[in-house]
């Protein structure tokens, strides 16, 4: 619950604890799904890359995402780190040491896996252009074919 300022009031014991879920505070020019510097190095220096998942569709589809993301956590990346035994209030990380954002988890993939999805997004772009400019093509020979002038059809 918010107050008319816009702080966030904590009721009871219970509340503190889902703190971490709540809006975090951001300065102008940030945004809540700003990740912290250190984490970012951590994450990219390990070969991974960042992004944010629906936690709840990701808890639904048995801890499984369609594009290999797994959600952060400090543990992956360094085994001498443990999660803390609670949140740390007004950082989004929570007791089980996941970055939250709303209904969002921060999630990691490796890189590789990325530029593996990647190349194969381009490869579709790539094959519908063709086929658009295919399609295109037998327009205007359809069009020729029936004594439509194609000055109106644009290159």
């Amino acid at each position: 619950m918010k107050t008319k300022d816009g702080k966030i009031v904590i009721k009871n014991k219970a509340d503190e604890h889902f703190r971490p879920l709540m809006e975090v505070p951001v300065s102008h020019g940030q945004s809540r799904f700003d990740v912290p510097v250190a984490i970012k190095k951590q994450v990219e220096n390990a070969g991974y890359e960042l992004r944010f998942i629906n936690e709840q569709k990701y808890l639904k589809d048995s801890n499984h995402h369609e594009k290999d993301w797994l959600p952060y956590t400090a543990e992956l990346f360094d085994s001498s780190i443990e999660s803390t035994s609670s949140a740390i209030p007004g950082t989004g990380i929570s007791a089980d040491g996941r970055l939250r954002r709303g209904d969002s988890v921060l999630a990691v993939r490796p890189k590789s896996r990325g530029d593996e999805y990647r190349a194969i997004i381009k490869e579709k772009n790539k094959r519908n252009a063709r086929k658009a400019a295919e399609s295109q093509e037998q327009l205007k020979e359809e069009a020729k074919r029936n004594g439509f002038g194609t000055e109106s059809i644009e290159d």
